[in-house]
């Protein structure tokens, strides 16, 4: 279930997932999961995630930057929502 007020209260029409509430291993389908939640749509409505970002990439950094407890900030649009990814766990999601 995607949360509207997770810990720090989300900024207007922002839309946070945090971590305790997605599988980390999977993290572009809890992207595609949140959005077609919001949308209220089947997942198989929307368009592949791979077709504007390459998921496995999403993954990898992330790891990666908790690996070396770097910060790393990932953003892009995904069926008119821009998507953030970063370090602290939390996905996001704006309607854009």
């Amino acid at each position: 279930m995607v949360s509207h007020n997770p810990g720090n209260p989300p900024t207007d029409g922002e839309i946070v997932l945090p971590p305790d509430q997605y599988d980390a291993k999977s993290i572009p389908g809890a992207i595609v999961r949140a959005v077609a939640i919001e949308k209220n749509v089947p997942v198989t409505d929307l368009s592949p995630l791979y077709e504007q970002v390459d998921p496995d990439a999403i993954a990898e950094l992330l790891d990666h930057a908790n690996t070396k407890q770097s910060t790393v900030r990932i953003e892009f649009v995904f069926e008119g929502y821009r998507v953030i990814a970063a370090d602290d766990g939390c996905l996001r999601l704006h309607e854009v």
